[in-house]
């Protein structure tokens, strides 16, 4: 996903791309100046706007707390303001703030329909018995319900026990 961060001053914007090439913010997300065309009266192209390629929302998120941070280092933080395709977003660098933006760049996908679980997986708890009289207040002792062994059929041809009687 590539997003866009623009800043109206081009030193806080040059100081925010220093900030952002730190060693363990560039790992997780690559970032480039940018320039962009010429306003009228203005000669050549100037670096407006921070590209940055990020591949998941926990990247996303990653780079919005690194730009909070570096906003909440800063004596007067300038505004900055988060482009994604149509949506532009301004970022003020709390926490509330930075998951409304992440949600708003990259919503989740729809849910999958868990699985439900089937009678043969997941057995339904038996009732217990409640005591019918008051003179029998104690429980009734409950059948197990685990699997028990069952007795293997014998065939004719399978040897008769033997008897110490002979």
């Amino acid at each position: 996903m590539d997003i866009r961060l623009e800043v109206d001053d081009e030193d806080s914007l040059r100081m925010l791309y220093r900030w952002l090439r730190d060693d363990e913010i560039r790992r997780a997300v690559p970032v480039t100046l940018t320039p962009t065309p010429p306003r009228p009266g203005e000669m050549g192209a100037a670096f407006e706007v921070i590209n940055a390629v990020v591949s998941n929302g926990i990247a996303l998120g990653g780079l919005l707390v690194a730009v909070a941070a570096w906003r909440s280092s800063l004596p007067r933080a300038p505004r900055v303001r988060i482009r994604h395709g149509d949506t532009v977003v301004e970022l003020d660098g709390t926490p509330d703030e930075i998951r409304r933006v992440v949600d708003a760049l990259d919503p989740p996908a729809d849910p999958q329909p868990q699985p439900q679980p089937t009678s043969q997986t997941d057995p339904q708890p038996q009732p217990q018995p409640q005591p019918t009289s008051q003179t029998d207040p104690q429980p009734q002792p409950q059948p197990r319900t685990d699997p028990q062994p069952q007795p293997q059929p014998t065939s004719q041809t399978d040897p008769q026990p033997r008897t110490d009687r002979e």
